[in-house]
């Protein structure tokens, strides 16, 4: 049901700021990998990153060590709210902050929707650990949303 995001990947351009907000998250992430595929790529990103531009290929690996770094309030408690808002604003700009940014408003799209309908039954559930389900129904239409480690997502959007 996802609209296809319109903007093309880019590379990512980093400030020195940035780049010192994440560069020493990462050397703690490399120093904790075993993993040499995992190693590898993020040996790349660390490069990336001192090249301070961040191809679109390992935008996703920066994503994660973002999340990371805000896991907890760990770099509001370290380098300040700003510093926080620095990396949320570079996750949304990432690949996959630009994707949940689109799912984000397909969802809101739909509940709009269905509130204009009238909300008739909402109800939530656990598929498995970690993977959970909401699903509400208006007069003409049936939204369930799926919610797992990649954020939310709208799964069945149907009509009647």
């Amino acid at each position: 049901m996802s609209r296809p995001v319109e903007a093309v990947a880019e590379p990512l351009p980093l400030d020195e700021p940035t780049y010192q907000l994440l560069a020493s998250r990462l050397g703690a992430v490399l120093a904790s990998l075993g993993d040499q595929g995992a190693r590898a790529a993020y040996e790349k990103l660390a490069r990336a990153l001192e090249d301070r531009s961040v191809p679109p290929e390992l935008q996703h690996h920066l994503a994660n060590l973002i999340e990371f770094a805000l896991e907890g309030g760990r770099i509001r408690k370290k380098a300040g709210p700003e510093a926080e808002l620095r990396l949320i604003d570079l996750f949304n700009r990432t690949t996959r902050g630009v994707a949940l940014t689109s799912r984000l408003d397909n969802i809101n799209h739909a509940l709009t929707k269905m509130v204009q309908d009238g909300i008739e039954k909402i109800g939530l559930q656990m598929r498995a650990p970690s993977i959970y389900v909401m699903t509400i129904t208006s007069k003409s239409l049936r939204l369930v949303v799926r919610f797992d480690w990649d954020g939310p997502e709208v799964e069945t959007l149907e009509v009647g």
